[in-house]
């Protein structure tokens, strides 16, 4: 008894010596600008707080080991576009992940940026309790808070799908499905490192991996539509479903949560980093533009990331020999129109598929989509 609390007292002064001496371990977000000069800053307040300041939002793990946000990314030139006469090159990004090492000197984080092969550094200004002020771009001097987070729940949804839109570039354009069962779905439609539709089964660790970057978010608080007034940029979706019902339905348009943008852009580099194989089993092999329900009263419209579910769940159905009761048309728009589908009827869980060679296929997903999801029937902000 004597030697167990002689090795406690230990664990406890060594526990609180590693945090006296180590303040900075923690999880690290952006307040605000602070100390702000529009005489010595070229910027807009509004330019630093969304285009700067989400580099000024990470965790410190341990005494050596960073969780650098934003991540770090390898860009590549290989494609070539083709438009009014004129070639221009996309580009596509190469995740390296976000966790890097990290050293303290002269009371400045340094860290290793696995893109540049170099330290880079956040310069810090002062730290004190929960709070750190850092000089960063611009000169400005940004606030971070320190935040602890106690949130995790895993059973409120079995299976994300993230859909990544175009924008003025070279964005990565593409659609992630993952499972708790390991499932994983991959549709990448311009500016990604695969050309080919991919499918995965991950293991357990893996399906873990990702689950938790969302599990410690309390999603139902979050809000359905982050964004600012702005042109040209990406929209991403993310949708949150149990058993075929939408939890939830998140968009961004460059405005996001810190750690709700960390987890779908690494869920959606997720197929550079398990083992893939080709995949040729969808309906559409190329995009498909927002599935509607449509009968002679009504068109319910889901969103991209929405879409994206009913497209793997047809995908992962069961052709089967039925009469469909054709309550709805499933209207849809091939990105391409290179389709061999001229119409789908269905009555919610059967599909019948007209092809254009006039054959037809009843698929079965498993459950009556529009019964579990009455919330596409109401009027929802896109």
């Amino acid at each position: 008894m004597d030697k167990f609390i002689f090795f406690l007292v230990l664990f406890l002064l060594f526990s609180c010596k590693n945090e006296k001496t180590n303040p900075y371990i923690g999880n690290w977000y952006f307040d605000k600008v602070v100390n702000y000069d529009s005489t010595k800053v070229k910027f807009p307040m509004s330019i630093l707080e969304t285009e700067f300041a989400p580099h000024y939002n990470f965790e410190i793990l341990n005494d050596s080991l960073i969780d650098y946000k934003q991540g770090f990314y390898y860009t590549i030139s290989n494609k070539v576009w083709q438009a009014k006469e004129r070639h221009e090159f996309l580009r596509s990004y190469y995740f390296l992940g976000s966790k890097t090492n990290y050293k303290i000197d002269k009371s400045n984080i340094l860290f290793f940026n696995k893109f540049s092969n170099s330290w880079d550094t956040l310069k810090i200004n002062k730290i004190w309790k929960d709070t750190m002020i850092i000089r960063g771009y611009e000169n400005a001097f940004y606030r971070l808070v320190k935040k602890q987070n106690n949130y995790f729940d895993d059973k409120s949804y079995d299976a994300i799908t993230i859909y990544r839109s175009p924008c003025y570039g070279s964005c990565p354009f593409n659609s992630t499905y993952i499972d708790r069962k390991g499932d994983l779905f991959f549709k990448p439609y311009s500016s990604n490192t695969q050309t080919n539709n991919l499918q995965s089964k991950l293991d357990s660790a893996q399906v873990k991996y990702y689950f938790n970057l969302f599990d410690k978010i309390p999603i139902q608080k979050l809000k359905d539509n982050y964004s600012i007034q702005a042109t040209d940029s990406q929209t991403n979706t993310i949708s949150f479903f149990k058993n075929g019902k939408i939890v939830k339905t998140i968009s961004c348009y460059i405005q996001s949560p810190v750690d709700l943008d960390k987890a779908y852009s690494e869920l959606s580099f997720a197929y550079q980093n398990v083992k893939v194989e080709f995949d040729d089993e969808f309906l559409f092999d190329e995009k498909v533009s927002l599935f509607s329900f449509i009968n002679k009263d009504s068109k319910f419209r889901l969103k991209d990331s929405e879409s994206f579910f009913l497209e793997v769940a047809l995908r992962k159905g069961k052709q089967v020999k039925k009469e469909v009761d054709p309550k709805y048309t499933l209207k849809f728009s091939d990105w391409n129109e290179v389709s061999d589908i001229s119409g789908i009827t269905t009555d919610g869980r059967y599909y019948k598929i007209l092809m254009k060679d006039k054959t037809i296929k009843i698929i079965d997903i498993g459950f009556n989509f529009m019964e579990k999801n009455p919330i596409i029937k109401k009027n929802r902000e896109n």
